[in-house]
């Protein structure tokens, strides 16, 4: 004979939350920690409204395009994020990565369609040409 199945527990009752007040950020920002020239670590801010750049799935394209775009576009702030099977990297206004510095990142010829390939989405409007591959914000054209 089947074993006798035990009535369940009642839940216990929900406490209510208490309402927060929502407060307005009016600039949001990436937030990022960088070495100073004193040797200590300062924050940088990015603005999340003007980021542009690749979302990139994680490997050997990935970290070269990380190179490249900080290469390609000093000296300004480029934010990596790193989420395991992606990784996002954020440039203000506008971003380029040129098949020149792929080139020397992968040790290798490079066609920029193969970035394409691994890239799974982006920020900004995206113009691409054989040379290079541009993310930038509307009316920066």
């Amino acid at each position: 004979s089947a074993p006798a199945i035990e009535p369940a527990k009642p839940a216990e009752p929900v406490k209510p939350v208490e309402p927060v007040a929502a407060v307005a950020d009016p600039k949001p920002t990436i937030s990022r920690k960088e070495p100073s020239p004193t040797g200590k670590e300062e924050k940088k801010m990015l603005d999340i409204n003007r980021v542009v750049g690749p979302v990139m799935q994680s490997g050997e394209i990935a970290q070269a395009v990380v190179e490249a775009v900080r290469h390609d576009n000093a000296p300004k702030e480029v934010d990596v994020q790193d989420r395991g099977a992606y990784v996002r990297i954020a440039v203000e206004d506008e971003c380029i990565v040129t098949r020149e510095t792929m080139e020397a990142e992968m040790g290798r010829p490079f066609k920029m369609y193969e970035m394409e390939a691994f890239m799974s989405s982006f920020n900004g409007q995206i113009e691409t040409s054989t040379d290079q591959i541009r993310f930038y914000m509307m009316g920066k054209a």
